[in-house]
């Protein structure tokens, strides 16, 4: 038996399909349920006319919510916090805070300062 030479056939590599641009992917039901009374509390506060400002932090050590006004404003304070009573109450016990404060009392180099300490501004008029 003779053993024949065998030739190294060199083939070039098929062009890959383009692939498709990624799209994110859509949260699972059980996902969007669980967001769901952030969702409700967020929308509460943005629905009361004297909120200028909402900004949110979410982070390993909780959930951290920051409400700005014009001004003392008792009715939209009352508000706001009744939505955060019902927030709490439709979610389990977490580390959570939520302060209102009156622009009048706080400068702008302060308010600024928010977005460095990793706060994202949710709703701005």
């Amino acid at each position: 038996m003779a053993v024949t030479e065998q030739q190294a056939v060199q083939r070039e590599p098929e062009p890959k399909p383009a692939s498709r641009p990624r799209v994110p992917a859509w949260p699972k039901p059980s996902q969007i349920q669980r967001s769901l009374p952030i969702f409700r509390l967020l929308t509460r506060i943005a629905s009361v006319p004297e909120v200028r400002r909402i900004a949110l932090l979410v982070d390993g050590s909780g959930v951290y919510v920051h409400v700005f006004l014009p001004d003392d404003n008792r009715e939209a304070e009352s508000t706001i916090y009744t939505a955060e009573v019902d927030y709490l109450n439709a979610t389990v016990l977490h580390p959570f805070e939520l302060h209102v404060t009156p622009l009048s009392r706080v400068p702008e180099s302060i308010i600024a300062e928010y977005e460095l300490a990793g706060f994202q501004t949710i709703l701005e008029r």
